[in-house]
């Protein structure tokens, strides 16, 4: 028999260590090789030190493998004692793959350690959760164990760490593996036999010496290789033939240079054997001019055609400006139009002649006309019989406007310094009415802009019901239910009346705020809701409230120190952080700084400064450190009238200044004792980095952080609390030890 221990240390910052495989008898286990690591500080730490040692069991004999693994640990607290005679909870997984794989079997344990702090138990003889212990197949993956733990024997549990297993006992792994697993039959169907192999694909590693063709290279052509002495002499072939071929085609290419094509053909020297007839030209005859041959005829027309008395005559009359009319201003053009000589009056600049109607010459512009146009209130409905607001189209490039069409009926277009105005008061009802309106430049055709207008017909809208206001500081916020008839036409405005004083506030839905109310006098509101038509009658009347000054005063003096107050919506929050080394009935809250050890086990309230290299001066800047027993003892660490905010409370804080993931810049003081300073603060609440402390009494996140306690606990060890941090603009909602130490603000009742 044969027995391979692999020990497996966990500690508390969650993560597995291997140390010592070797191989002994059974039950040899060496306890003074077992490693207890430091207990590290860190947000999240177990309580107590746990020491696992697992012991991988094969046998050696033709039987079933054993389907367990055994399993020792060794409890202690953080300060060393052995945490014996305890009962505790293990919950134990195997997960396949890697650390994060799919979990194939999860089992739980209820054990008491025994006068040494010892537990055992066999892992395969838990209660299970999933899976199967015998069917986990060891041979197809890498295995991982996670252990988790519960101190308190419930079912609360505590990542441990999780661990590949680098070996499982031999008869395990073989349970699982058959010759179905090992896939030989596909793997040997894959070989090729020595003896007469057949091949498929690409066979790689031979040369072509390796098969008798050392001499033999490829032509271009893959597919037909010859020897090297046959490429030779078909090289040789090839040559001889290509000389042969150049010869033939010297010889040719002469023969055709000293023959004409019949296409174009082009001559040289003297042409013989053609005559006038052949080329189609036995009517023409050339005149004194060779270069101008025409035919008898044509000469003969040419003749009968020139008078060149007459032509004489015409141009003398031209000369001496005979038979034209006179000019009357500069720029005057003639043209000739049936039998008479017309006048056209001077253009503009930038204008030019064109052929118009009747083939005649005008002046008109070859550049198109241009604008640029902006329009405004386009797209809106109007009520029918109900004057509208302007329509306005702003124009450049052009000098006036000419006719405009489709208009709905009532309105009419005007313009005045580059400005079209649409007014009008709408007699018809119409849909989409689309509406054109040409612009004019200096010359050219005219530029066209357009649009669509609605007319409808509608009715003033029903009043608003249901009127509720809420007081606030020097305001008042009103809500209120829209009608259910908004008279056809969509409702634009609702506005808000105030009694007395006669305060309006127009606001698009519902709650509307009513500010510069006076403190301490009652306000009735009415809504009023408005269409394109107009208002409807006013709502009824809400129920009087008096606004109030959500923080009494400035300042309020505990202990004998004065904090500052600052109204954030509708609550009344300290300023500073509390500093109080006294409960509300006088009695002291204990100052446990010095006490590193203890610190983390205490479970009623205590306060305690930070201490760290640098801090100087940490109770007047930042406030004590309380643990949540402090914060919630009944003895109230907070003045009379004043406590400490709940979970809910910090809930509306956020909600009101814009939710969690954007209070946080708004919340912090801006200051150089942030580590970055990304706080405006302009909520007033001036949250600044005082750091924690955490249950093994260690100091940390000063300048980075700050932490908020809540009176809202999670369980029977944890508490609701909020964070800040400098390097992100939000509040982080989360629950930890009570024994931690935080930063407390009180909040008025």
């Amino acid at each position: 028999m044969e027995l391979r221990n692999v020990r497996l240390i966990f500690d508390p910052l969650f993560r597995f260590a291997e140390a010592n495989a070797k191989v002994a008898p059974p039950g040899n286990v060496d306890q003074r090789n077992i490693l207890a690591l430091p207990l590290q500080n860190l947000l999240k730490k177990s309580m107590l030190l746990l020491v696992a040692l697992f012991i991988f069991t094969s046998v050696a004999l033709m039987a079933q493998s054993p389907q367990k693994i055994n399993f020792q640990s060794i409890v202690r607290n953080t300060n060393g004692v052995i945490f014996s005679n305890k009962t505790l909870s293990l919950k134990i997984s195997i997960l396949s793959d890697s650390i994060t794989g799919t979990q194939v079997y999860s089992e739980t344990h209820s054990s008491t350690t025994d006068a040494i702090g010892l537990v055992s138990l066999q892992i395969g003889s838990g209660t299970a959760l999933s899976g199967a212990f015998a069917t986990i197949n060891w041979g197809d993956a890498a295995h991982f164990i996670k252990l988790e733990a519960d101190f308190n024997g419930g079912n609360n549990y505590v990542l441990l760490g999780t661990q590949e297993l680098m070996s499982v006992p031999y008869a395990m792994y073989a349970s699982k593996t058959d010759t179905a697993s090992l896939n030989l039959t596909n793997r040997f169907a894959a070989k090729a036999p020595i003896n007469n192999p057949q091949f498929t694909g690409t066979v790689g590693g031979i040369t072509k010496a390796m098969v008798g063709l050392g001499n033999v290279d490829n032509t271009s052509d893959e597919d037909k290789p010859v020897s090297s002495a046959a490429q030779t002499a078909l090289a040789a072939i090839y040559s001889a033939a290509q000389d042969t071929l150049a010869a033939i085609y010297s010889a040719t290419q002469t023969a055709l240079a000293a023959k004409a094509p019949k296409n174009n053909p082009e001559f040289t020297g003297q042409v013989s054997g053609i005559d006038k007839t052949m080329v189609g030209l036995s009517s023409v005859d050339n005149t004194s001019d060779e270069d101008k041959p025409v035919s008898i005829f044509t000469q003969a027309a040419i003749d009968t055609k020139v008078n060149i008395s007459d032509t004489m005559t015409m141009l003398v009359k031209y000369l001496r400006k005979e038979d034209f009319p006179s000019g009357s201003q500069d720029g005057e053009i003639l043209y000739w139009s049936q039998g008479s000589w017309i006048k056209l009056a001077p253009g503009n600049s930038g204008q030019s002649i064109i052929i118009g109607n009747f083939g005649l010459p005008t002046w008109d512009c070859l550049i198109p006309n241009t604008a640029d146009t902006t329009m405004s209130n386009l797209g809106q409905t109007f009520v029918v019989n109900t004057p509208i607001t302007p329509i306005t189209i702003r124009t450049t490039g052009v000098t006036r406007i000419g006719n405009y069409s489709i208009l709905p009926v009532g309105l009419v277009a005007s313009w005045s310094a580059n400005v079209i105005t649409i007014t009008g008061t709408p007699t018809l009802v119409g849909f989409s009415q689309q509406f054109s309106v040409d612009l004019r430049g200096s010359c050219g055709a005219p530029i066209y802009v357009s649009g669509l207008i609605d007319v409808i017909n509608a009715t003033v809208p029903d009043a608003p019901t249901g009127v509720v206001a809420t007081a606030g500081d020097g305001s008042a916020s009103v809500a209120f239910v829209a009608p259910t008839n908004n008279g056809g036409s969509d409702i634009t405005n609702y506005r808000v009346t105030s009694t007395p004083g006669g305060f309006e506030v127009l606001g698009g839905t519902s709650p509307i705020t009513v500010n510069y109310l006076t403190n301490g006098t009652p306000y009735k509101f009415t809504v009023v809701a408005e269409n394109l038509v107009g208002k409807s009658v006013a709502s009824a009347a809400s129920a009087a409230v008096t606004p109030a000054a959500v923080c009494p005063t400035d300042s309020i003096t505990y202990n004998s120190y004065t904090y500052n107050t600052v109204g954030i919506g509708t609550q009344c929050w300290m300023k500073e952080n509390l500093r109080t080394s006294m409960y509300n009935d006088g009695s002291a809250i204990p100052d446990e700084t010095a006490n590193t050890i203890g610190w983390g086990t205490l479970i009623t309230g205590a306060r305690t400064e930070y201490v760290a290299a640098g801090v100087t001066g940490y109770v007047s800047t930042y406030g004590y450190l309380y643990n949540w027993y402090a914060a919630t003892d009944s003895r109230k660490i907070c003045p009379t009238d004043w406590h400490v905010p709940t979970d809910s409370d910090w809930t509306k804080l956020t909600n009101e200044l814009g939710g969690e993931s954007l209070a946080g810049t708004v919340m912090k003081k801006s200051d150089v004792l942030w580590t970055t300073n990304t706080g405006t603060n302009t909520s007033g609440f001036s949250a600044l980095p005082g750091g924690s402390r955490s249950n093994v009494g260690s100091f940390d996140y000063i300048r980075s952080t700050a932490f908020f306690w809540s009176a809202t606990e999670n369980d029977s060890t944890r508490a609701w609390y909020r964070i800040l941090s400098y390097n992100d603009g939000s509040v982080t909602r989360y629950n930890y030890y009570k024994s931690f130490g935080y930063s407390v603000r009180c909040l008025r009742d």
